[in-house]
């Protein structure tokens, strides 16, 4: 199809079917994909139909399920599977009907943490991963008085017009492209608050280093680390679990610190000793709740 029309024809019809759907998810409501969810004959409809929806693939899926949870029956792997794509849907549910007060629903678990951080001083740096709705992490943070920059990834797909979408739904007045790294950095270095995900997998050479991920060695950015190690930030693993009737529980770990000391000839090593750790926090909460993870199915564990 022509530039052209594409640009006049394919994108409305794609936000026409997009605000169809959110009308759909809105009206059916996050407890009600829940339930359902969960039920023997309902489930795996809710996760095939999911899986159509996002256009996701299985094989990476399944072989990265095997790669972390090799003595886990097909069936218990089948279960996994079943209940990530009903996390798939629930999270797009809670995305399009956050109301502002995530924090009144939500338990605060190592507030003490933050707040040991301020008396210091300190800039904290959140690290989390796509553990169920990681989103809601920086609103939560936000709410509880600690507003905090985030990078988010702009779209490519020239069908639809995800610049807007970003700037409508995801991205905020502390949100920055990675195309603007630098920008983030340098509120970094002011001592400003950020959340960072680290679980995406990178290239050698940008950050990159092969560290040990759920039991299995992954390309890992130790960007975070570095981050909080030059400019003496807090460096706090933060996650979202969700609590039943549309309610939350917001774990605060204790901040992170190295063993290496910190001057510039061994930051890299002390880095490298800060990602293993943050991998380490995030693996727990992979192996407590597979589900949770939302990452399953891209090439993680990849060369």
């Amino acid at each position: 199809m022509k530039p052209h029309l594409q640009r006049y024809l394919l994108r409305p019809l794609l936000w026409l079917l997009g605000s169809l759907l959110v009308g759909l998810i809105r009206a059916t409501g996050q407890t009600r994909i829940q339930r359902i969810s969960h039920y023997s004959v309902t489930g795996p409809i809710i996760a095939r139909l999911t899986r159509l929806l996002l256009a996701k693939k299985n094989h990476y899926l399944d072989d990265n399920l095997r790669r972390v949870f090799p003595d886990a029956s097909v069936e218990q792997r089948q279960h996994i599977r079943q209940r990530y794509y009903a996390n798939l849907l629930l999270t797009a549910t809670e995305s399009l009907t956050m109301d502002g007060n995530e924090r009144q629903r939500s338990q605060i678990d190592g507030l003490e943490n933050l707040q040991h951080a301020r008396d210091r001083q300190q800039g904290i740096l959140f690290v989390s991963g796509h553990i169920n709705n990681w989103e809601m992490n920086r609103r939560i943070i936000e709410q509880l008085g600690f507003p905090a920059w985030e990078l988010y990834r702009d779209f490519a797909d020239t069908r639809f017009d995800y610049l807007t979408f970003n700037r409508r739904f995801r991205a905020g007045p502390k949100m920055i492209s990675t195309a603007r790294i630098s920008e983030l950095i340098g509120h970094l270095s002011n001592g400003d608050n950020a959340h960072i995900l680290i679980d995406i997998k990178v290239k050698k050479g940008r950050n990159g280093q092969q560290l040990d991920f759920a039991g299995q060695p992954a390309w890992t950015s130790t960007f975070a680390a570095e981050m909080a190690l030059r400019h003496n930030l807090a460096l706090i693993p933060t996650y979202t679990q969700r609590e039943a009737n549309g309610h939350y529980r917001q774990i605060f770990e204790a901040s992170l610190t190295s063993e290496h000391p910190t001057a510039n000839d061994h930051i890299q090593a002390s880095a490298c000793q800060l990602t293993e750790r943050i991998n380490q926090s995030l693996s727990n909460q992979l192996k407590q709740n597979p589900a949770s993870w939302l990452l399953w199915d891209t090439n993680r564990w990849g060369p």
